[in-house]
């Protein structure tokens, strides 16, 4: 199973610790790739016997006839610049790998081993066990998560919605096969049905010609089984799984305070098949639209819903050969709590409205014009991305269609259109509402098998059922405008060159007391592409948590009032554009990214918005109400909630989640419009603009902007500095109590801090951090099986160093996975010292190699460059001094360096410890 963690809306502001890269000359592919799939996922689980499809995910990988060591191939991806991972989805599994070009070939023949003839060693079933429940200990507050088992709980019995697809230990310890001791024997036989050729797809990315690659691929996996079971089409096997439960409204509790309804419709099969036609498509970009005349537009109109997602959800029950689920899920407000019938209502107004008006030829082109110009000019992905994506696709779409089968707008079928409009009536909705508040109480209360969380099904009663398929909210619901944002002009403003110098630098086109312009022609990777980075500096605004609470309700009121007429349609338009908080709370970073033709228009628009913001009272509540809402759910990840702990002990410009909901609760629109009035009476914007546009373009986009800024310069004196603690040295532990009471993670985060950066600072630490990720991951995870999440990174924060270790764990109290962190950071040298000196060098020149390879995309070399703006050093060319320092360490000063900083309790360390 793979599971993105949902998002809040409070920003977590990034430092400079990605800036090492890129900048060779000549340098060719930076990585190669492989994904393998299999159609077989976890519906095929059998039914004695939940999660058996991810356990299997997890045993493949542990060693194979040739290769039988556990940690042979993570060992062998750490020395040739890799890494790998998988996942396990409804219908299929996919692994993956990435590493250096160079290595491709023998990379495929120990990856071949898993699939060909896997060990599926007995000895590792239990620990691997542990991992499965570790992975899915990490999900169980996930509310996302949550609302898919709700779902799969109203599934008609026997109906592969209902599989338990993440398994834990109980499914797989109290499974017959577990007990009876016959697990590895039943792990086996799902292999040998499913894991054979007729069920693989591969999706191979190398910088050999296409025909060697074939030829590798014929070779290495020729001895894979043609034998096995047919993949089965779920359409045709069963019938729907919720038409003897629909209408039905569900209450339900949610972990992160707030609330949310959903709104779900079961859709035909056809839907996923006539990929050509993309009817879905249209619909969800209707529904999920929040322009002028949206449905989402109308809702934050009246205050009731601060955000909208619309559509078929990728993998899972969402999107199978079952069929698909569309879903509309609406944030609500206090208030829209309170209304949610009408809410709901609303929704139905504008899906009887779509019925009223019939499908629309014109915006089913303008959808496909804008995917079109998207697959034409879309930035080269990594290697990984793309061959994941690949494999996925091979099964979905015909072979000539693989490549571009989720962007192909072939055929304009209005009554398939209407077909699924008349399939979205209250009669046939799933309704869902998730409530923080609620915490299970009235008759009739079920509870979730596998996570215990309360819910309450509810009867809907005919009359309202008649009111909703009657609602009409007049006017304010219509059909978009014509995008303004889209793109026509995709001239190359520079030639495309066969001699791209990667080492040249933006430079300065204008420097004048209020502005500064970097800019960069892009004669590399040729495309109609741009990106535009401001930093504002504001001296004004105020210290502590009020300040900083200011500040990013500015930012949100901004948000706001750009969303409907600038913001949205430029999204859709295929551009990039957030606005936050700088990282010191000084000021704001305006980044954009997209198509060349209009992103200056875009900037303008912003900076001419928050140049002259007037805030709306109403507004101004739903947006702090939000924001509390943010602050108050940030931290109830327990690793977040160290991070965040750590970032508040050492920044001066910061405050506790508790010191920033008191600002807020004092906060006034007033107190937040003196401050948008009174922030820009001294500014400073400086700016980078790098890609398809020339000196004279960037320029001209500047001169506009500075012709928005109402103040002065910023006196000499004024200018906002940033600045981190200096930890004492010694060891310092910080204990802190979880916020969600039923939270059953703990996190342990060392924090070393080494001191100012300097390139040959940042190199030790590079290179440390390559050396030790696998084998702490391999002796913590893997063989200790502490927990699921186990990890170490380089850190630079204000441009000072550090260095953090990190393990999540749903096993053991903090203490004694600190013992065992600490444990192994006091044996690391040693393991150095013994490391054998080829497997060293091989490490240390896949970490140069990392270094020094090429940009994969526009986006990769601008945010390069943006770093070291920010961080106001101007070096554009580090990573090649860093990479020159690290290929002179020597693994005996490499040892001796840990042996000085990376120790908990060594002299002269300078060590944190957050424990939550």
């Amino acid at each position: 199973m793979d599971h993105d963690e949902d998002t809040d809306g409070e920003e977590e502001e990034g430092d400079d610790d990605s800036d090492d890269g890129g900048g060779s000359s000549g340098g060719g592919m930076k990585l190669a790739a492989c994904s393998i799939a299999f159609d077989v996922g976890y519906f095929a689980d059998t039914d004695e016997c939940d999660g058996l499809s991810h356990f299997l995910e997890h045993m493949v990988f542990m060693g194979s006839e040739k290769y039988p060591g556990e940690n042979f191939f993570g060992e062998w991806l750490n020395e040739h610049w890799g890494s790998d991972n998988a996942s396990t989805d409804s219908e299929n599994t996919i692994f993956y790998f990435e590493c250096n070009p160079k290595n491709l070939r023998e990379a495929l023949e120990i990856f071949s081993g898993f699939f060909v003839n896997p060990l599926v060693k007995l000895d590792s079933v239990d620990r691997e066990v542990t991992a499965v429940e570790s992975e899915f200990e990490r999900v169980v507050n996930n509310d996302t998560v949550r609302a898919e088992l709700l779902l799969s709980s109203l599934a008609a019995k026997g109906h592969p919605y209902t599989k338990f697809g993440w398994g834990n230990r109980a499914s797989l310890t109290q499974s017959p096969p577990y007990k009876e001791g016959r697990m590895r024997d039943v792990l086996l036989e799902h292999w040998r049905r499913h894991y054979h050729a007729k069920r693989m797809s591969i999706a191979l990315v190398g910088a050999e010609d296409l025909d060697e690659l074939e030829s590798w691929i014929v070779e290495i996996f020729g001895d894979m089984r043609d034998d096995g079971d047919e993949v089965i089409d779920l359409n045709i096997a069963h019938s729907s799984p919720y038409a003897n439960a629909v209408p039905i409204r569900v209450l339900t509790a949610q972990v992160k305070d707030g609330q949310h309804v959903s709104i779900t419709h079961e859709l035909p099969a056809w839907t996923q098949k006539n990929y050509k036609h993309k009817s879905a498509t249209y619909m969800e970009t209707l529904i999920g639209h929040e322009g002028h005349g949206s449905l989402f537009a109308e809702l934050k109109r009246r205050g009731w819903a601060s955000d909208l997602r619309s559509g078929v959800g990728a993998g899972g029950i969402d999107s199978s050969t079952a069929g698909a689920l569309f879903g509309t899920t609406i944030k609500l407000t206090d208030d829209g709590l309170t209304h949610v019938d009408d809410v709901i209502g609303l929704f139905f107004a504008y899906v009887n409205m779509l019925r009223a008006k019939g499908p629309q030829e014109w915006f089913w082109n303008e959808i496909k014009q804008l995917a079109d110009i998207d697959f034409r000019f879309r930035e080269p992905e990594d290697a990984s991305e793309y061959s994941e994506r690949l494999v996925a696709d091979i099964r979905k779409y015909a072979p000539e269609d693989i490549l571009r089968g989720a962007d192909l707008f072939e055929t304009y079928k209005p009554e398939e259109i209407r077909e699924i409009i008349d399939l979205m009536t209250p009669q046939k909705a799933i309704i869902v509402v998730q409530n923080h508040a609620w915490n299970g109480e009235g008759e009739n209360v079920e509870h979730e098998r596998w996570i215990n969380f309360p819910y309450k099904k509810e009867a809907l009663d005919s009359a309202l059922l008649e009111t909703w398929a009657n609602a009409d909210a007049g006017e304010r619901l219509h059909y978009p405008s014509p995008n303004p944002y889209i793109a026509s002009d995709f001239r190359l403003r520079s030639p495309a060159s066969e001699h791209k110098d990667a080492l040249f630098s933006p430079t300065i086109v204008h420097d004048c007391k209020v502005s500064r312009i970097w800019h960069r022609l892009d004669d590399r990777f040729n495309q109609p592409r741009s990106c535009m980075y401001f930093q504002v500096s504001l001296p004004h605004v105020p210290e502590g948590a009020f300040g900083m609470m200011l500040i990013q309700l500015f930012v949100a009121m901004v948000e706001d009032c750009v969303n409907e007429s600038v913001y949205y349609p430029a999204h859709l338009a295929g551009m990039e554009v957030d606005i936050g908080a700088s990282a010191s709370y000084s000021g704001f970073v305006l980044s954009l990214e997209g198509l060349s033709d209009k992103l200056g228009e875009v900037a303008l628009s912003y900076f001419k918005t928050m140049t002259s913001l007037k805030i709306d009272a109403d507004r101004f509540e739903k947006r702090k109400e939000e924001r509390l809402r943010d602050v108050h759910n940030l931290c109830l990840n327990p690793a977040r909630h160290a991070k965040r702990a750590l970032e508040v002990l050492l920044k001066q410009k910061d405050a506790t989640q508790e010191d920033k909901a008191n600002a807020l609760q004092e906060m006034t629109a007033a107190d937040l419009q003196a401050f948008a009035d009174g922030i820009w009476q001294h500014a400073h914007v400086e700016s980078l603009m790098i890609g398809n546009l020339t000196k004279d373009e960037a320029c001209d986009v500047g001169e506009r902007i500075r012709a928005c800024l109402p103040g002065a310069p910023i006196p000499d004196n004024s200018w906002p500095e940033t600045r981190i603690a200096r930890v004492p040295q010694g060891a310092h532990l910080f204990s802190i109590k979880a916020i969600n009471a039923d939270e059953t993670n703990n996190v342990v985060l060392y924090y070393f801090q080494l001191g100012e950066s300097t390139w040959r600072g940042r190199a030790f630490i590079i290179l440390m951090q390559s050396l030790m990720h696998e084998k702490l991951f391999d002796q913590l995870r893997t063989k200790e099986t502490l927990g699921y999440s186990v990890s170490c990174s380089f850190d630079s924060t204000h441009e000072i160093l550090g260095y953090r270790v990190s393990v999540e764990s749903a096993f053991h109290p903090p203490h004694f996975v600190s013992s065992r962190m600490a444990a192994f950071l006091r044996s690391f040298p040693e393991i150095l010292d013994n490391m054998d000196d080829a497997s060293y060098e091989k490490t240390r020149q896949s970490v140069v190699d990392d270094i020094l390879a090429d940009d994969v995309n526009l986006r990769e070399e601008a945010i390069r460059h943006w770093a070291h703006l920010v961080n106001q050093k101007y070096q554009f060319h580090r990573g090649r001094h860093v990479a020159q320092i690290i290929s002179e360490i020597s693994k005996r000063e490499a040892a001796d360096w840990c042996r000085e900083f990376i120790q908990p309790f060594a002299p002269g360390s300078r060590h944190v410890s957050v424990h939550i």
